[in-house]
C-alpha cells in the first residue's frame, strides 16, 4: 500500500471538521500517539518488560493515519511521501537505540504540531515531514517492518474496527484482542517491499 491509496482510506475513516478543527485533531493525534509509542519505549527501557514489536508496528501506524492527515490538511500530497519511503530503500539503519530515533522523532513531530502556530517556512515544514517520516521508516526496518507492511496492517486494524466509515461509537468501544490478531497476522509475514 502507498500513502495515496493509505491517504483514501484515511478520509473514509475520519470524522468530517471544519479544515483549522482538522489540523488540530492531527496534531493531538499525532501527539497522542507519540505518548503511546514512548510508553512501550519505556516500558522496556525502565520496567524490563519484553518489547512488543507487534505493538511499535501498531503505534507507527496510528502515528501515521494521523501524519496523513495532518499532511493532507497541509496540502503535502502523498505522492510526497512515498518518494521519501522511495528514498529511505536500501538505505542501512544505523546503530541508533530506540530511544535515539524516539528522541528524534518526537522532535520532529513536535515541530509540525508547533509550526503552524510558529509560522515557519514550508521549506522548513517539509524538512520536517521528511525527518518524521525517515525516523519511522527506521522504527519499522528496525523490527523487520516495511512502510507498506505497516499501512496495510493498520487499515486492516481500522476496517475491523469502524468498516469503511467514521464511527464514533465503534471507536470508542472497540474489540482490542480482535484488533490485535490481526495486526499479528500482517506482524508475522514475510515483509513486503513497499509499493510505488
Amino acid at each position: 500500500m502507498n500513502f495515496e491509496t493509505y491517504l483514501q482510506t484515511v478520509k473514509l475513516r475520519c470524522r468530517p471538521l471544519p479544515p483549522d478543527k482538522q489540523l488540530v485533531h492531527a496534531q493531538i493525534g499525532m501527539v497522542t500517539e507519540l505518548g503511546e509509542l514512548g510508553d512501550l519505549l519505556k516500558r522496556e527501557l525502565a520496567y524490563g518488560k519484553e518489547f512488543d514489536r507487534i505493538n511499535l508496528m501498531e503505534e507507527c501506524g496510528d502515528y501515521l493515519w494521523y501524519f496523513v492527515l495532518y499532511c493532507d490538511e497541509r496540502m503535502i500530497h502523498p505522492k510526497v511521501l512515498d518518494a521519501i519511503v522511495a528514498k529511505c530503500d536500501g538505505l542501512p539503519i544505523g546503530s541508533d537505540s530506540d530511544e535515539a530515533i524516539f528522541r528524534m522523532l518526537v522532535s520532529a513531530a513536535s515541530m509540525l504540531v508547533a509550526h503552524v502556530e510558529l509560522d515557519i517556512s514550508r521549506q522548513s515544514e517539509l524538512g520536517m515531514v521528511e525527518s518524521s517520516l525517515m525516523l519511522v521508516y527506521g522504527l519499522l526496518k528496525k523490527y523487520d517492518f516495511t512502510m507498506a507492511q505497516c499501512l496495510v496492517a493498520n487499515d486492516a486494524k481500522l476496517e475491523l474496527r469502524t468498516g469503511k466509515a467514521f464511527s464514533a461509537d465503534r471507536i470508542l468501544n472497540r474489540d482490542t484482542d480482535a484488533e490485535r490478531k490481526v495486526l499479528e497476522e500482517h506482524g508475522q509475514a514475510e515483509p513486503r517491499q513497499a509499493a510505488g
